[in-house]
């Protein structure tokens, strides 16, 4: 066995050379390549029913879209028809023998997925789909419906270009391309992420875009200053200007990886922060390794660089504790104010907590984040391989509330790296005492060794808990995949690709955490009211009176997107209601909004003075369960509304239009012609939004 002893400094730098030594030499021996799921983290066949959540890819046809090397994931309604859909990333559309490219998944509204081929039903060119690590979704015109940037490039084989499609299924059922005509560079480059945000204040969301470094993998690019943020202002009318030089983000800054947006500071103006990841700072020490945060000092006119409050006790920008490979906003406290995650592949992971005066304090193991970090120091050239197997370094990651609805995030760390996969780790916040456990053996169990990348969260089945999807799979430029041997000495390959992980969170029990589900939708504020930060008070088990946070976010941690559809923590049993208080983009404030358990509300942004706040009308419905009839009680005033019945397929059953109330305020629903099952009564209030309930007929 041949060894090479490696200083960590230098270590990932002979690991890029080696992957293209490697690929060339692939092709040079009679390597047996292994069958494509022999490998991979397809969903187990029979789950626990202890388990909090089971991998189920296969069994609602996330396994129908073939194999992908996974990158980046989003949740969201695609095609408007309420229910939440998926959309994955494949970072090796160009490769002869992977036939796939990036996909989306349309769901049924029972969680239950439908494949959809990007090119040949949507009208995606699948050469704008080339090494693709991210599908960012964004609604440019404020129309409704989501918009489509794809960041190609990445860790591929050539440099590649954006693509810009504009949604218009509800007109032609296809997207149009529109990168030129929206003025978004046709330069090609290794772009690697993107994320979206008002960062103006002008009621339409700007885009952030981000390219690796070329000259660090390819001394052909010395010289290169093509690796900086791009900022592109939303002039309207889907056209856009890009202004980063203008408002002083420098170029080039190094090797940028992920983006989060964030108000670390609560001036209002958002702020932005980007991960880098500088192999070794020694050979590049102008451009500073590390992460890097901005500080929106002019509301969209000047950016300043505040990279030395993260931390002063961290060692100087562009020592080692600096880099990061992923990075996540989130409040991981619960005090209000924004903290951050920094998940950094082969070094202990970190959390910021926000000092609330422009600084941070550091957290690391001392709160739990204990994982194994490095690759070891020796190379075994003969097996392609570090010595030690198992690896716990963060290359993907999710930082989000989905194991018990308590408000506290906890994380999902996507392990693995090109030569070899991964377990998942999870760590589970413990609440108040600002802990965490790990909590990884659904995970483990239920796709194994993999390379995990991008996942997002979303109540997928609408069963009223957070299920979630994990894009998997490695790097597509390995050539045939991981090479091995066998017993007999012969080379073998282990594909990198891979099937997603779609985990179903078969807990069903909601009542020690309720939960309800809140989608906000600006007026004055850009429709998706990204930015948008909501207090929840409600009363806790022995009587007191609680609060958490919730920030309705873009893109961010690895290049993935959650669903627009909030879970609303409504504390532990017997409380079941909450009140709401939302801080939107423009500075409105929505008070004093009830929610309850099983609600789900969609709230429209209001132009009522902020002191006078906005109370959800409450509606009544009963008996519930119910057989022949249902009354709707509605509160005094409210004047006409509009009620729809829709079926656990999302179809509509029963419909009123421009109903009101007799004199005791009630309206009667006849029953008669349903089934046995659960329903959706969904009542639309004209310009205070969408209030939907769950009811049982037992006809």
């Amino acid at each position: 066995m041949h060894k090479i002893h490696l200083f960590v400094g230098h270590a990932i730098h002979f690991r890029i050379a080696l992957l293209t030594v490697f690929f060339l030499f692939a092709f040079s021996l009679n390597a047996q390549k292994m069958p494509s799921n022999e490998f991979t983290g397809a969903s187990t066949a029979t789950c626990d029913p202890a388990a909090t959540f089971c991998n189920k890819a296969l069994e609602v046809g996330l396994e129908d879209g073939g194999t992908a090397y996974g990158r980046g994931a989003a949740a969201l309604d695609i095609d408007n028809d309420g229910d939440i859909d998926i959309f994955i990333s494949d970072s090796g559309s160009p490769r002869t023998d992977h036939p796939y490219a990036s996909r989306v998944f349309l769901n049924d509204g029972t969680g239950n997925f439908t494949v959809v081929d990007l090119e040949d039903d949507w009208g995606i060119d699948s050469a704008n789909m080339r090494y693709t690590f991210q599908g960012l979704w964004f609604d440019s015109d404020n129309d409704g419906d989501s918009d489509l940037l794809l960041v190609n490039g990445g860790y591929g084989f050539s440099v590649e270009s954006l693509a810009f499609y504009l949604n218009d299924l509800n007109v032609s059922g296809t997207f149009i391309e529109h990168t030129a005509a929206s003025n978004i560079t046709l330069d090609k480059e290794y772009w690697w992420s993107a994320t979206d945000a008002d960062f103006d204040k002008d009621g339409l969301l700007d885009i952030a875009i981000t390219s690796r470094n070329r000259f660090a993998y390819d001394p052909a690019f010395a010289g290169d200053t093509l690796n900086a943020i791009l900022l592109y202002q939303n002039l309207g009318n889907n056209e856009f200007v890009e202004i980063s030089e203008t408002v002083g983000l420098p170029n080039p800054i190094g090797d940028n990886k992920n983006l989060s947006v964030l108000d670390y500071d609560r001036d209002g103006c958002l702020d932005l922060l980007t991960s880098k990841w500088e192999y070794d700072p020694a050979l590049f020490p102008s451009l500073g390794g590390g992460v890097k945060l901005f500080k929106n000092t002019g509301c969209g006119t000047a950016f300043t660089e505040v990279s030395l409050g993260l931390n002063p006790a961290i060692p100087p920008i562009g020592a080692p504790e600096w880099l990061a490979f992923a990075v996540a906003s989130f409040d991981y406290d619960q005090d209000g104010w924004q903290d951050i995650y920094m998940g950094r592949f082969e070094r202990q992971d970190y959390i910021l907590r926000n000092n609330h005066d422009g600084t941070f304090t550091k957290l690391d193991s001392e709160i739990g984040l204990d994982m194994g970090i490095g690759f070891g120091t020796v190379y075994d050239t003969t097996a392609l391989g570090w010595l030690n197997d198992q690896v716990e370094n963060t290359m993907g990651l999710l930082v989000d509330d989905f194991q018990n609805n308590d408000g506290y995030p906890d994380v999902a760390i996507g392990t693995g790296h090109p030569f070899h996969p991964g377990d998942a780790i999870v760590y589970c916040h413990q609440g108040s005492s600002l802990d965490f456990d790990r909590c990884s053996d659904d995970f483990v169990i239920g796709h194994g060794l993999a390379r995990n990348h991008g996942a997002c969260t979303a109540d997928f089945d609408g069963d009223g808990d957070i299920d979630l999807l994990w894009n998997l799979g490695g790097l597509a430029t390995l050539g045939d995949g991981e090479l091995h041997f066998d017993t007999l000495g012969n080379p073998v390959w282990w594909p990198t690709d891979d099937f997603p992980g779609y985990y179903e969170n078969q807990s069903a029990d909601t009542s020690t955490y309720p939960t309800a589900f809140v989608k906000l939708t600006g007026t004055v504020s850009n429709r998706e009211a990204i930015g948008a930060r909501i207090r929840i008070e409600f009363i806790n088990s022995v009587g007191a009176t609680e609060n958490r946070y919730l920030w309705r976010e873009s893109a961010d941690a690895f290049m993935s997107q959650n669903s627009e559809w909030l879970p609303i923590p409504l504390g532990p049993a017997p409380s079941g209601t909450a009140t709401l208080f939302i801080e939107w983009p423009s500075g409105l404030l929505t008070n004093n909004y009830p929610v309850t358990a099983g609600d789900r509300v969609e709230i429209f942004e209001t132009t009522v003075a902020a002191e006078s706040g906005l109370a959800r009308p409450d509606f009544k419905l009963w008996p519930n369960p119910a057989k022949d009839q249902l009354f709707v009680e509605m509160p005094v005033g409210i004047g006409e509304i509009d009620i729809r019945i829709v079926d656990v397929l999302g179809s509509t059953v029963g419909e009123w239009v421009g109903v009101e109330g007799n004199d005791a305020g009630r309206f009667t629903v006849d029953l008669g012609g349903l089934g046995r099952g659960v329903y959706f009564v969904r009542m639309q209030i004209e310009g205070k939004g969408l209030v939907t309930k769950k009811i049982v007929v037992q006809n």
